[in-house]
């Protein structure tokens, strides 16, 4: 395994632990921003700071049973870990997100405004054609390369 691909599984395992902090009933999700081989931020699908876990009772969509509805008040993993990153006054200029799924487009938008140059992810859900044409457009525009981990390079080994 290549020392690129050796970090992408590395980071890729770490946004896995993060996943586990997760407090949706929905889904685990977790984000990790790196740059230069440092850990930059974190940040895990959960509800904001002060409403509650939503496994509690936090987030109402999710108490109703129709998690990502309009009603939904969690933070997304890409974007808690921005705001890790705020919060700590750390820039994220030219920095890459390992996320445990395919970042949707708010994120994308959120991690190129940081300055993110990089989305590497293993999970994917399913969308629409209309949707992916945009989201690559965009993606394009945006100079953001957003890369599926090939599922060979989901165990860690050694460089």
């Amino acid at each position: 395994m290549d020392t690129r691909a050796y970090r992408d599984t590395y980071f890729m395992a770490i946004a896995d632990t993060v996943a586990t902090g997760t407090d949706c009933t929905f889904s685990d999700v977790g984000a990790v921003i790196v740059r230069d081989g440092a850990v930059l931020a974190t940040g895990h699908l959960g509800a904001p700071r002060g409403v509650g876990p939503c496994r509690d009772g936090g987030c109402p969509a999710c108490v109703a049973g129709q998690p990502l509805s309009l009603t939904c008040v969690c933070v997304h993993a890409e974007t808690n870990a921005i705001l890790d990153a705020a919060r700590n006054g750390v820039r994220l200029e030219g920095a890459t997100c390992y996320g445990t799924h395919r970042p949707c487009l708010e994120c994308l938008k959120a991690l190129t405004q940081a300055g993110i140059k990089r989305a590497v992810y293993r999970t994917a859900r399913p969308r629409d054609p209309e949707y992916l044409r945009a989201y690559e457009a965009f993606a394009s525009a945006a100079g953001v390369m957003v890369e599926a981990l090939p599922p060979s390079e989901s165990v860690v080994g050694s460089p």
